[in-house]
């Protein structure tokens, strides 16, 4: 069978009753040879530039894994494609081959991207000669690049599950957004098969949580708070702006802000990949806006399980020392910084569009009480400036 060319559409042929995934797929395995690993760096980075997981055994096989034969075994089960790189240095490699067997008897599709070589016939076993391929030789790989992700994509979309049942949360899962529940179970829910908030919501209640709580009480009887690795006092919390007002805080949020969740999941950050719990609402919430682009990107990786000291130094030392001031206010040629209750109208701080809800528990919220329902706004003139912590 012929290859295909940079110029047409990919398209991999599929069986038509494959075998079901024995695990849920966490990522496209790629199964090469060593001679080929300048090529595999460069198409992992495009590829997790794109949101598509990679398994590549130099990082997938952690120093002092006592089976590596077991580790590539399991990371080819929970594969949702398998990417051969096609070489005639990988027609002849012992560990491709028995990578090939593997994958041939799994759910997930053998992709192969044919990369160096004159002819296909030097490039593949004879099971595969026969079998479809792109040709990413040279340039015709920049051209192919963007079929690649859509055929990934679509195998990781038709073997992943919407929900599934965890026994851990952590690692979280690639395209899932994890929920906790105080049951000890965490449910996975593929982000991409809920498109806003509500929905995520609704499939979570229904499912798990209609015998714990009485219908639309989200955000005063019950939320959602982002959860790292560590233990935690301090909360990311999955709840609009307007939810800092003590009033809003008395009634369910679908009654105080009628489409609050009629937004995407990445809004309140319940992006793929985050971990979160279900939490009775925290008895401190503060709120934090920001322009800067670093600023930002703390509560993101915050979000994403990270435990930065920037937090600590918010919530210890950065915002009490900016508090203290007479107006709550520090003011440089380039810098606003400025802690200020809440608005009586809810509005978020100008020109600050990035927007957390910060909830404190323990000795976060002894932290924090004195500054219940108000808003640490942080404005850089260059708003892609390094975060000054105010030296």
């Amino acid at each position: 069978m012929r290859g295909l060319s940079s110029k047409e559409n990919l398209h991999i042929e599929t069986s038509s009753s494959p075998s079901p995934p024995s695990s849920i797929p966490r990522h496209a395995f790629i199964s090469y040879a060593h001679a080929d690993a300048a090529f595999v760096d460069r198409l992992v980075e495009d590829l997790e530039r794109a949101g598509i997981p990679c398994w590549v055994d130099r990082w997938g096989l952690q120093p002092g894994t006592p089976n590596w034969e077991q580790a590539i075994r399991a990371a080819i089960a929970d594969a949702f494609a398998v990417l051969l790189i096609a070489s005639p240095a990988s027609r002849q490699a012992l560990a491709v081959q028995g990578e090939m067997a593997l994958a041939s008897g799994s759910a997930s599709r053998i992709i192969p991207l044919w990369v160096a070589g004159d002819r296909w016939e030097d490039s593949a076993a004879l099971t595969l000669l026969r079998t479809q391929y792109v040709d990413c030789r040279g340039e015709h790989y920049v051209d192919a690049r963007v079929g690649i992700v859509t055929v990934l994509q679509g195998e990781w979309d038709r073997l992943a599950p919407q929900q599934a049942v965890l026994t851990q949360a952590w690692p979280p899962l690639a395209g899932y957004v994890s929920i906790s529940l105080a049951d000890g179970r965490t449910i996975a829910f593929r982000a991409a098969a809920y498109p806003s908030v509500r929905e995520l919501l609704n499939a979570l209640y229904l499912g798990y949580l209609r015998d714990v709580y009485r219908p639309f009480t989200y955000g005063r009887d019950w939320l959602l708070a982002n959860q790292t690795r560590e233990r935690q006092e301090l909360y990311v919390l999955a709840v609009p702006w307007g939810w800092l007002q003590p009033a809003a805080r008395q009634q369910p949020l679908s009654q105080a802000q009628r489409d609050w969740d009629a937004v995407p999941l990445d809004t309140y950050g319940l992006a793929a990949g985050t971990v979160w719990s279900v939490l009775a609402p925290p008895p401190v919430a503060l709120g934090v806006a920001t322009n800067n682009v670093a600023f930002d990107q703390t509560f993101k990786d915050f979000c994403h399980g990270e435990t930065p000291k920037e937090l600590d130094l918010l919530t210890i030392d950065f915002l009490p020392r900016v508090a203290g001031n007479r107006s709550g206010r520090y003011t440089r040629a380039d810098l606003v910084i400025q802690v200020a209750p809440l608005p009586p109208d809810g509005t978020v701080p100008a020109d600050c569009p990035n927007c957390y809800v910060l909830g404190g528990t323990g000795r976060s919220a002894s932290h924090l009480r004195s500054y219940d329902g108000n808003v640490l706004s942080y404005h850089s003139a260059d708003s892609q400036a390094p975060v000054d912590w105010w030296d």
